[in-house]
This record gives C-alpha cells, structure tokens and sequence, in this order.
C-alpha cells in the first residue's frame, strides 16, 4: 500500500535495499521502516548507510524475535 504524503502515509516502498538508498535520497523520509531480510542490502546496511549520507529520517530497531 502506498499512501501520498499529504495524508502521512506511507510514501513509498522500495523493492531492495538498493531501491530504499535511493528512495531514501529522493523523498528524505522522516522514518525509515526496514526489513532486516530485504534482497542487496540488509535493512541494518540500509539504515547505517542512510545516517552516512546525512539523512535526518529516524531509525529504531524492531525484531519478531526475543533479544
């Protein structure tokens, strides 16, 4: 589902973790929302990579599984 970002939605859904760096650069989210299991890159790789090129998007960890 992807929601337009008048109504704070959703803005967009990348297919990989190269989609999301890219995406990620065009749209300059506020919050990144990533799989850890995503194909290219992992969302860990995406996440760290975000904070390298300056985005300002909040990154938090959640996980299905206990810690």
């Amino acid at each position: 589902m992807t929601i337009s970002r008048e109504t704070n939605g959703v803005v967009a859904e990348g297919a990989d973790g190269l989609d999301a760096i890219r995406l990620c650069g065009e749209l300059r989210p506020d919050v990144l929302i990533l799989d850890i299991g995503m194909p290219t890159l992992s969302g860990i790789e995406v996440a760290a990579c975000a904070q390298e090129t300056g985005s300002s998007a909040g990154c938090r960890k959640a996980g299905m599984h206990p810690a």
